[in-house]
């Protein structure tokens, strides 16, 4: 599973296909997956940022506290408390995932950034006379 993981997260795909696709590696016959399953998967997607180094920017190595928010859910019956689910489903982890939780929000900057490669500016460069440029550019606009 860790290799799927890694393997789809540096794909070139879009980032919803790339979601989907990760929850259904833990997701049950019934689409449903408990916290177990996706602590492991949690687990294995911070091992990107923490091999760069980068893991404290982005929550550190623990993922309780992003399983927990994953899996809260407002009481129903009226009252302020939270209660945890046991599963979620696919709509569920979206949900969260679009709330953009610190443990994961790489993933989407490193998918705009991959993005941006492409992106072809209608400028000259003013060293080397290039046009357009394509990618990144890091001079100023002004």
């Amino acid at each position: 599973m860790s290799f799927k993981i890694a393997l789809v997260t540096l794909c070139d795909s879009p980032l919803l296909e790339k979601y989907k696709f990760m929850f259904k590696l833990i997701a049950d016959a019934s689409s449903l997956t408990d916290a177990r399953k996706f602590g492991l998967l949690l687990h294995d997607l911070i091992q990107i940022p923490r091999f760069l180094g980068e893991a404290a920017y982005f929550g550190g190595s623990n993922i309780e506290p992003s399983v927990r928010s994953c899996f809260t859910r407002s009481d129903t019956s009226g009252g302020d408390k939270t209660v945890l689910k046991t599963e979620i489903e696919l709509k569920d982890f979206l949900s969260w995932l679009h709330r953009e939780p610190q443990s994961l929000v790489w993933l989407s900057v490193m998918h705009r950034l991959a993005g941006a490669e492409n992106v072809q500016h209608q400028v000259k460069c003013n060293i080397c006379k290039t046009y357009p440029i394509t990618g990144l550019r890091y001079r100023c606009l002004r």
